[in-house]
């Protein structure tokens, strides 16, 4: 079963951290956003980026670094992909260690303008169609690893 877990872990493998480039985002916006839209960091309610993650955590070599947007500041933080069979979901730990999970769903991809925690429209961050196929993924790795006695 362990195997199998890590082998899921493997297929699914992060659908976040596909992109080397740095200035790529995936950000949690709280207004609409669409095409051409620029999302300021005070209307989202945070970013991950593919950068290592930099907090002295337990698991911090396994997560990247994201901005949590607060009223008044941008708390640094971390995450990682959990093993959610969809793909999608994240695991999100600020500086004070209070975690909360999100989903790629409610997220869009988007550019990071420099010098700033604001960002530029690209698209989803994940459609439909992904999320779908990694469920269907997730089904057939479970028949296979079934094997009678």
């Amino acid at each position: 079963m362990k195997k199998l877990l890590i082998a899921l872990s493997a297929a699914l493998a992060c659908q976040f951290v596909q992109a080397a480039d740095t200035s790529i985002v995936y950000v949690m916006p709280k207004i609409k956003v669409g095409p051409g839209s620029t999302i300021r960091h005070q209307d989202a309610l945070f970013a991950l980026t593919s950068k290592p993650c930099g907090l002295n955590l337990r698991d911090a070599k396994y997560m990247r670094s994201a901005a949590i947007f607060l009223l008044d500041h941008v708390e640094e933080g971390c995450w990682e992909q959990t093993d959610d069979p969809t793909g999608s979901e994240v695991l999100i730990v600020g500086r004070v260690q209070n975690p909360f999970k999100a989903t790629a769903m409610s997220m869009v991809k988007a550019r990071l303008i420099p010098h700033t925690w604001d960002s530029q429209y690209i698209g989803p961050a994940m459609t439909q169609e992904e999320y779908d196929a990694n469920i269907q993924k997730w089904k057939q790795s479970l028949s296979k690893s079934y094997q009678p006695d």
